[in-house]
């Protein structure tokens, strides 16, 4: 799609102030992907939008083969995962992004499943009680999260998740859930 029609669209959909904080936001997440093993876009609408901006807005030096997954394919490299964290007791680093984080039982239950999915995996592979009990603060250290829209009330996410979090904007329930 070209520039123009996009911005015009997006404009039209979204309006000025929302389109062009998303196009910022996406274009912050590829210069911060670098600094990170795996991309990870939480939900199928934030993994759209980012190859739609990507399309038009992005670098062609942007390398997205290990980084632009989906939450489910990234469980599918659970074993990857696993063996990394087996053999350096240290997990590659991971950023979560989402365009609208509304109560965040999204996202918790993903980290939910993808550390029981690396907890499997290690378990087959034969890793120490150690290193099972460290998985979770390792996950923690792994894990940047990155999100446009965050509502306002009470978010339903670990404290300490909370700590890897942030947003570009802190909007009310009501309005997130229009976004959605």
């Amino acid at each position: 799609m070209d520039k123009e029609r996009l911005n015009n669209l997006g404009q039209y959909w979204l309006g000025e102030e929302i389109y062009q904080g998303l196009r910022r936001f996406f274009q912050h997440i590829w210069e911060e992907t670098g600094e990170n093993d795996y991309c990870i876009f939480l939900a199928r609408r934030c993994y759209n939008l980012h190859e739609l901006f990507l399309s038009t807005f992005g670098k062609k030096d942007y390398s997205r083969g290990k980084y632009a997954l989906s939450n489910n394919a990234i469980l599918l490299k659970g074993r990857e995962l696993a063996f990394q964290y087996f053999i350096n007791n240290k997990l590659p680093s991971i950023m979560i992004v989402d365009d609208v984080l509304i109560h965040g039982r999204s996202l918790t239950f993903f980290l939910y499943r993808l550390e029981q999915k690396i907890r499997s995996e290690l378990i087959v592979l034969g890793a120490s009680q150690e290193q099972l009990s460290r998985l979770y603060l390792a996950l923690v250290h792994a894990v940047k999260i990155r999100v446009y829209f965050e509502n306002s009330d009470k978010i339903l996410l670990n404290e300490v998740y909370r700590g890897r979090m942030e947003s570009s904007k802190c909007v009310t329930r009501q309005t997130s859930m229009s976004l959605s």
